[in-house]
């Protein structure tokens, strides 16, 4: 299951969409009830962007002057008493802005959003329209999704959820 989505870079004009899995028009009762849902358009529908949020941390840390930012990654950072971990177990070492995207370091990205706080990301991620409703062509739309409301980004768990493109 999943999907691909073409898109031009300089305009954001779609130029193709599939979603998959397939089904068969000749017999929609069986895709009805099958447990892929072959009906779902996955290419429009709203879910959690994971390390694709990571750019948007990053261009509020840059905006808010903390762009050399370093963080040692040992594999795990602990946030209110709770461990949230990186993908590299083991750790990446020493990670700066641009290492830390190239590795796709969460515990880089948890422990600059720790250092920006909640309202630079909230507000860098509504400006680049995350959480909105995107027109792809006449009367055709993608799920609106959603971000945190910033109070929720008060709490340092759901903050760092964020930073990674987790959470609510």
């Amino acid at each position: 299951s999943g999907a691909v989505v073409v898109a031009e870079a300089q305009s954001g004009k779609i130029r193709a969409m599939a979603s998959a899995p397939l089904f068969d028009v000749n017999n929609l009762t069986d895709s009805l009830t099958a447990e892929n849902s072959p009906l779902l358009n996955r290419a429009l529908s709203a879910y959690s962007v994971g390390s694709v949020f990571k750019p948007c941390v990053a261009a509020s840390a840059i905006k808010c002057g903390l762009g050399s930012l370093t963080f040692e990654c040992t594999g795990s950072l602990e946030i209110a008493d709770r461990v949230f971990r990186c993908h590299n177990l083991s750790g990446h070492g020493n990670m700066n802005l641009c290492s830390a995207l190239a590795q796709s370091c969460n515990c880089f990205f948890y422990n600059c959003a720790i250092n920006l706080g909640g309202e630079p990301i909230f507000k860098t991620a509504s400006v680049l329209n995350f959480g909105s409703r995107i027109k792809i062509a006449d009367n055709l739309y993608t799920a609106q999704g959603s971000i945190p409301k910033l109070e929720t980004l008060n709490n340092d768990g759901a903050l760092v959820n964020l930073s990674i493109g987790q959470g609510e």
